[in-house]
């Protein structure tokens, strides 16, 4: 996808309504990073700082539009405690550095997380299955590789996680945790 605001706002809800897929991964590159982090959430505003490749920034006033009473920090409803502990375990004798953190920024890495948490926050608010991985540059095929190695390890917790645990809505009050086991349907080859 374009590494732009507009085609990210006009592009991923349509693909989530047309594929309406049991999970998303959204991958994007952390410059300047040696590691892989699962991000645990973006926020809804602060998209007007950076221009995107078309030299356009995300206004507050056009993020209150478009996202309207959707919170300021979404997050996913896998329980990513879960998930990171598996996907660390699974990674851990192959010596490749694997991070949580709480923030995707405020780019478009951020905003495409939050736009698709945001269209699953609307559309009935009990589940979002997605999450953001980012990765550093990965400039030889070896890199390459154990990246694929990440994100496979990652979509495996995500999967385990989800069946075994079920998920966990942080956005609603602390006392009113939504649980869900439902079956997904994900094979790897």
């Amino acid at each position: 996808m374009k590494v732009a605001y507009n085609p990210v706002l006009e592009q991923d809800p349509q693909i989530i309504a047309q594929v309406n897929p049991d999970l998303i991964l959204h991958i994007g590159l952390a410059a300047g990073r040696s590691y892989f982090t699962l991000e645990r959430g973006a926020h809804r505003d602060g998209y007007d700082q950076i221009a995107d490749v078309e030299g356009h920034k995300f206004s507050a006033e056009r993020s209150s539009k478009v996202f309207g009473d959707c919170p300021a920090v979404l997050q996913p409803t896998f329980r990513v405690e879960d998930v990171w502990r598996r996907w660390r375990s699974e990674l851990a004798d192959q010596g490749i550095d694997v991070r949580p953190s709480e923030d995707a920024g405020n780019f478009l890495c951020g905003f495409i997380y939050y736009t698709s948490l945001a269209y699953f926050y609307k559309k009935d608010g009990r589940e979002r299955p997605v999450m953001f991985l980012h990765v550093p540059v990965l400039p030889k095929e070896e890199d390459v590789a154990k990246g694929r190695k990440v994100a496979e390890a990652l979509i495996r917790a995500l999967v385990d996680s989800r069946r075994q645990r079920g998920v966990e809505d942080l956005v609603a009050a602390a006392d009113m945790t939504t649980t869900s086991t439902a079956p997904m349907d994900v094979n790897f080859r």
